[in-house]
């Protein structure tokens, strides 16, 4: 190259370099904010709030809404930091970014995962397990809130059949925030040549659209969890974050000394939010045509007040207790559910607010242990550099995610484990239905008459249709437990007593809570008309029944097969009484019926009790009456009378046997009170259903069978 012309490009790129630097400097530049304790506060007090309904005070039923304000925040502060790095250098590094992140949320996320793995090889139950692989994969990966919306996962079963991994959910939604974010602000900003309003314009518009989504699919009848745990559903909160981060560099509004209106507004948006965690029910489906959205609005209020630490709301949220939970509550929020898990009432013989300061205790002490030794440190490349967190975090994950194929190995799928004991472990081989072994010496061959309905004494005390010289003991006795979430509470009682009787009683627990029998169609639920959100029970009994071969059924069917439903092929809504309403149930009921006999059980269906509830609208007695005697009268089903057991002079009582309050909302047993009605029930079921047993075996007291 010629001297004049490397002269000339010198000179060129010297220019060039000038007017980059003179535009830099006079760009727009706000100082960074930096560290704002309120925000902390805030995120310590919607993490308490979090724990505090997942440990079962359900009058705290508004903490979702927290979950929502986190959304905001990070949206608020993630635009903060791209636009600080964009005024500063002129440009944004994604690489660095990610980077950042990586080392951020990766650790404590890892750890929290190979927990969940070492969970599920020793105390998880059979569904749990059932569900690891897909779900710690789903986890690990931040796809959770998809796996769960495709799945058909409700919010309910954190509190019915959890699945360990249930709350990265809204984790999964954040990284994938991160993933394409920073994409997007590079892109709109070079588009407009750099200007933040424009950037802002379009935050406004992913906002608005997300919202009309999400009130579309609610208007079209889609499930409730699918808009709770959608992404596109949920963009609204994260957008409307990114929008203030927008308002404050552009100083429409004011943060750190956000102003005297808002030190007054702020105490009146503090007082709201929590309120609302006290009154906002997730069911509500107004949530979902903008009350969502409309709540972003507050919780923007609520990081501008907090982020004035000379405010009232900033003061309060600046406080030492609430400013180290919100430190720490990363840490907290992954380790809160696994170990909530883990120190169950069953384990530790607690409940309530001891149970609940156990748990927030061993939470909190958790987190603070992997903030200081291992988030930290690896988040500042004191242990380990930025290099060298690029192999060893992926490598960590690779080795957790071959954790979850080897704790699922061979048990992967439902049907080959019931009860915690695999087929394969039992101490004698499976049975062909029907197959008895003789009792042990001197064992009684008569159940005791407890527990059963009126109606049913001749039928216990009597033995009637069964000689007293023939052989009574089923071994092992394997039954199957179908229904909604009551006969999912009586499951796990069922579960919790066959732990101690050697494998000689083994529980498939194939009730699905917030599930009836009854399918298709659209039905009116709590939160709405919807599609029938829970899909196709018949593939997945079919299939376990081949594996599990059960002596004996259980049915408790429930109010979900009452409620007002509308088929393709109908004029309408149909309820009980109407005729093509109760065509259909019987002949779902008929199903449920065929399929459990053609397994070789014996189907003993539970009546239904009364209820302390309302809106539901039809009498129990009527729909036993209707829906179950004529199975019973076609030798399909035998009836065992839980409404007699539960209602004594067909009046709703909280108390059964011992416990005073047995039915605490209403409706279900509590854990104590399913745990020793199973006890009174299972002989009244088994010689209601003519296996002459000895049940004491089962139940882990008394004889045990010879061998």
């Amino acid at each position: 190259m010629h001297s004049s012309e490397t002269r000339v490009l010198t000179s060129a790129r010297s220019s060039w370099s000038v007017a980059r630097e003179d535009a830099l400097a006079s760009r727009p530049r706000l100082p960074s904010l930096g560290y704002m304790p309120g925000l902390d506060g805030i995120r310590g007090l919607g993490v308490l709030f979090v724990m505090a309904v997942h440990s079962g005070f359900h009058q705290f039923r508004g903490a979702f809404l927290w979950v929502s304000t986190f959304f905001t925040l990070s949206g608020f502060l993630i635009t903060t930091l791209l636009i600080e790095e964009r005024d500063r250098h002129g440009s944004i590094s994604l690489t660095g970014f990610w980077a950042r992140r990586m080392r951020r949320l990766l650790p404590a996320a890892l750890l929290t995962l190979a927990g969940v793995a070492a969970y599920g090889a020793t105390l998880a139950d059979a569904g749990q397990v059932g569900r690891l692989r897909g779900d710690g994969l789903a986890a690990l990966g931040y796809v959770a809130n998809w796996r769960f919306v495709f799945s058909g996962t409700r919010y309910e079963d954190l509190f019915a059949s959890p699945s360990p991994v249930q709350h990265f959910w809204t984790l999964s939604i954040e990284e994938q925030f991160y993933a394409v974010f920073p994409l997007v602000v590079v892109l709109v900003t070079w588009a407009s040549r750099g200007s933040w309003r424009v950037f802002g314009a379009a935050m406004a518009l992913v906002s608005a659209a997300s919202v009309c989504w999400s009130a579309f699919l609610s208007a079209s009848g889609a499930r409730l969890d699918r808009m709770y745990f959608g992404t596109d559903t949920r963009l609204a909160e994260i957008a409307a974050g990114a929008l203030l981060a927008v308002l404050v560099r552009e100083r429409r509004v004011r943060v750190r000394r956000a102003g005297g209106t808002l030190r007054y507004v702020g105490p009146a948006v503090l007082v709201v939010a929590v309120v609302a965690t006290f009154v906002v029910d997730r069911t509500d489906p107004r949530l979902y045509m903008g009350g969502l959205a409309l709540w972003s609005i507050v919780s923007c209020l609520l990081v501008l007040a907090a982020a004035d630490d000379t405010s009232p709301v900033g003061r309060v949220l600046s406080a030492g207790p609430l400013r180290t939970t919100g430190v720490l509550s990363y840490g907290a929020y992954l380790f809160h559910w696994p170990l909530f898990l883990v120190l169950s009432e069953e384990r530790t013989g607690l409940e309530g607010v001891p149970l609940f300061v156990l748990r927030l205790g061993a939470t909190l002490l958790a987190a603070a242990i992997s903030y200081r030794f291992l988030e930290e440190p690896i988040r500042r490349g004191r242990k380990l550099s930025a290099h060298r967190a690029r192999v060893v975090l992926p490598l960590v994950a690779a080795s957790v995610a071959v954790a979850f194929f080897f704790v699922t190995s061979g048990r992967g799928r439902l049907p080959n484990d019931f009860g915690g004991v695999a087929i394969g472990e039992m101490k004698r081989p499976p049975l062909e239905a029907g197959s008895f072994v003789t009792p042990p010496s001197g064992a009684s061959r008569r159940p005791a008459s407890v527990g059963a309905g009126e109606g049913e004494s001749a039928a216990l005390d009597d033995g009637e249709g069964v000689p007293e010289s023939a052989p009574n003991y089923v071994d092992p006795l394997r039954v199957v437990v179908v229904g909604d979430s009551q006969a999912w509470v009586l499951a796990k009682a069922l579960e919790r007593a066959s732990r101690g009787t050697g494998g000689h009683l083994v529980v498939w627990n194939a009730a699905r809570p917030g599930c009836g029998l009854v399918r298709g169609g659209f039905v009116k639920r709590p939160e709405g008309s919807i599609a029938d959100p829970c899909g196709d029970w018949e593939p997945e009994l079919a299939s376990g029944l081949s594996s599990f071969r059960p002596q004996l059924a259980v049915v408790q069917s429930g109010m979900w097969d009452w409620i007002p439903r509308r088929l393709e092929h109908w004029k309408g809504w149909r309820e009980p009484g109407d005729e093509e309403f109760d065509r259909h149930v019987e002949a779902e009921y008929g199903l449920v019926a065929g399929v459990l006999s053609a397994s070789g059980a014996r189907v003993v269906w539970l009546t239904n009790p009364c209820y302390e509830l309302e809106g539901f609208g039809t009498d129990p007695v009527w729909i036993n009456r209707r829906y179950l005697r004529p199975l019973e009268r076609r030798g399909a089903v035998v009836l065992h009378d839980l409404h007699a057991d539960l209602c004594p002079g067909g009046e709703f009582s909280q108390k059964v046997g011992p416990f005073e309050t047995a039915r605490p909302d209403g409706m279900h047993l509590s854990d104590e009170a399913a745990d020793w009605f199973v006890r009174q029930l299972l002989p009244s079921v088994l010689s209601v259903a003519r296996l002459r047993t000895h049940p004491s075996a089962y139940l882990g007291g008394g004889a045990s069978p010879g061998r």
